[in-house]
């Protein structure tokens, strides 16, 4: 069976003013899959986030990493935030440094890697967010896309075996957003486990192999796609509403089966052009 690479039990927290933002969270997260977290604001999705990496200890409950309880010292919260990378919705939050390649060059820096180990992270971290041609430019004049392959670049130049990404898609035009979604793809087959916030049900349901759905602080379902969106209870208490491709499916009287359920635009033409062809 395999080990979970982050588990939280029975995990709860709550700010000074003594907020209740996680209710007594139970998640696990398998090494290599692509998972969608949803919930509306206030839901307790980025205070959740900032516990996957260390920035946040919990009033009550474990946080577990590749099977051990984390304990908060020095040693281990800089393993943890090697493996576990954590891009904040807002760019421009962790951004700082005069150019875009001394800015992903930061991270392998502090962990103390040879010069030509670092030059290779940032190089191949550049590669993969499509920034390698922007290396010499100064961060605050980019655009708000951009500044978010730069944060996510900085987080690859770590070789994680994590990132976390706390919205990464508000802000942007459908253009970028279609852009940073292939960059996520293509950093997803290189192995890299995936966890993202989002209000976008249509890019989770297709996206995602997991759905976790929060409200007010709790966990309302893990899971699936197909079962997340198919609970009207969990839609209606979440304020969410159902993907395009269900609804279109679910117009007609023959539905496919669970495994065979259309996730994609072109698994539902697919789907479409058989029962044309059927008839």
């Amino acid at each position: 069976m395999t080990v979970p690479i982050l588990q939280l039990e029975n995990l709860s927290f709550s700010y000074p003013d003594r907020t209740n933002v996680l209710k007594n969270i139970n998640l696990s997260f398998s090494p290599g899959r692509k998972i969608a977290v949803l919930g509306n604001n206030g839901a307790g999705k980025s205070t959740l986030f900032l516990h996957l990496n260390g920035l946040l200890r919990p009033k009550n409950g474990t946080v577990y990493f590749k099977g051990q309880p984390l304990k908060y010292k020095k040693k281990e919260l800089v393993q943890l935030r090697k493996s576990v990378g954590l891009v904040f919705q807002q760019a421009d939050s962790q951004i700082f440094a005069s150019t875009v390649r001394d800015d992903v060059a930061f991270g392998p820096k502090n962990l103390g890697l040879a010069k030509e180990e670092i030059e290779q992270y940032v190089d191949e971290a550049l590669r993969l967010t499509e920034m390698t041609n922007y290396s010499r430019r100064p961060p605050h004049l980019l655009s708000i896309g951009e500044k978010k392959r730069v944060a996510i670049a900085g987080v690859l130049a770590m070789k994680p075996e994590v990132i976390v990404l706390d919205e990464p898609t508000a802000g942007l035009d459908l253009y970028y957003s279609d852009r940073l979604l292939h960059i996520l793809s293509s950093i997803h087959q290189n192995g890299t486990t995936i966890i993202l916030s989002t209000h976008d049900v249509d890019f989770a349901y297709e996206w995602s192999d997991e759905i976790i759905i929060m409200n007010n602080g709790e966990t309302l379902y893990s899971g699936d796609g197909h079962g997340a969106f198919s609970d009207e209870g969990i839609l209606s208490r979440s304020h969410l509403h159902k993907p395009w491709i269900l609804d279109i499916v679910n117009q007609f009287e023959e539905i496919p089966s669970h495994a065979d359920f259309p996730k994609s635009r072109d698994q539902l033409l697919h789907w479409l052009s058989q029962k044309i062809g059927r008839k």
